[in-house]
């Protein structure tokens, strides 16, 4: 019998370790890199930003679809939003607005994660399951908390501890909320409820509602910028909402003929980028009289999808979906350096400088 303790305790060690993600990548990003999710083969690129070659990838265990990346303010960590679902297709036709039911229309609720690596190793430090699709996780500036969302009709913001992603606190939000972003400064706490047409700004300290702001159809993010805006991508409605984070109005709206996958402000050109989904390129716009207006694009890849600017600015890293690569781009001359090929249907990236 003893013997039998003894190995059945033996066994229950070794399944408990195997379902570890990368107990030991032997991986050191010691250098200023960009980390790329894979959504279609469950992997992470990390691409030498230095050199602008792959020097680095791992598949991440147990995991479906993953989707968005961020960085923790002390650039130790990694948050990932799984919502094990295939959102490539864009977000309306993804099922999620369906009650949080599966596309398979069988009516079961599809179930996501968020895990949190080492930004250095890529070491699964902590995962959880969440109670829907979760399209992202974000840190809050202090970094002690990681915000994600409920992909379901009735939606919730839920708050995590960064340590071992214990939930702290639910906060009910619109319909089928999807990226949860923080503005600039940190303060307020942005949701797009695709399913509501709206965005919903958050007190990060009392968690207490701030506004609901009406935006064009199904916004996808608010996208912080350092001129204290936020740029929220409306996929079905084809437009770019501009809101004031002190007054929480819409302060401009841009009118596209493309589907937007992101919007980024580049404060050292005074430029807004967008990603155009439908064509694969990317617009950059000036503010003239108060007004957006479209200088020029750049050709990247199928399905451009998610941009990320260096720390001066002066290059922009884009995501194509369609094409497995990333497009690395001179943003004073507007012209493209150089693809980059990564893994199957590139979504999130992030950049740790």
């Amino acid at each position: 019998m003893n013997l039998f303790k003894y190995l059945f305790f033996l066994l229950c060690i070794l399944h408990l370790s195997c379902k570890k993600t990368n107990v030991s990548t032997g991986i050191s990003i010691d250098y200023p890199a960009a980390y790329i999710i894979n959504g279609g083969d469950n992997s992470i690129s990390v691409l030498n930003l230095s050199t602008n070659t792959i020097d680095a990838s791992i598949q991440l265990s147990d995991a479906t679809f993953p989707h968005h990346i961020y960085l923790s303010p002390d650039k130790k960590t990694l948050a990932i939003g799984v919502p094990g679902s295939d959102l490539s297709g864009g977000h309306s036709s993804a099922g999620v607005h369906s009650h949080g039911t599966s596309q398979s229309g069988k009516g079961h609720k599809e179930m996501g994660e968020i895990l949190v690596l080492n930004a250095v190793t890529l070491q699964e430090r902590a995962r959880t399951k969440t109670p829907s699709m979760s399209h992202n996780a974000v840190y809050t500036t202090n970094g002690k908390q990681i915000w994600s969302a409920k992909m379901v009709k009735q939606g919730q913001i839920i708050i995590y501890s960064n340590d071992e992603l214990r939930e702290l606190k639910h906060i009910n939000t619109g319909n089928t909320p999807l990226e949860v972003t923080m503005s600039a400064d940190g303060s307020t706490a942005f949701v797009a409820n695709s399913g509501s047409n709206t965005v919903e700004a958050f007190d990060v300290t009392s968690y207490k509602s701030k506004a609901i702001i009406s935006v064009g159809k199904t916004p996808v993010g608010a996208w912080a910028a350092s001129n204290n805006k936020m740029y929220v991508d409306n996929e079905a409605g084809k437009s770019i909402s501009e809101i004031d984070v002190a007054s929480l109005k819409v302060t401009a709206t841009i009118a596209l003929n493309y589907t937007p996958a992101m919007a980024k402000y580049n404060k050292v050109y005074d430029e807004l980028w967008v990603s155009n989904a439908t064509n694969g390129a990317i617009h950059y716009y000036k503010k003239l009289n108060s007004v957006w207006t479209e200088n020029g694009s750049i050709n990247t890849g199928a399905d451009a999808h998610a941009l990320a600017f260096s720390a001066n600015e002066k290059t922009c890293y884009i995501t194509n979906q369609g094409a497995a690569t990333v497009s690395i781009l001179d943003v004073i001359n507007h012209t493209k350096i150089k693809d980059v090929s990564v893994g199957s249907k590139p979504n999130g990236i992030v950049l740790r400088n």
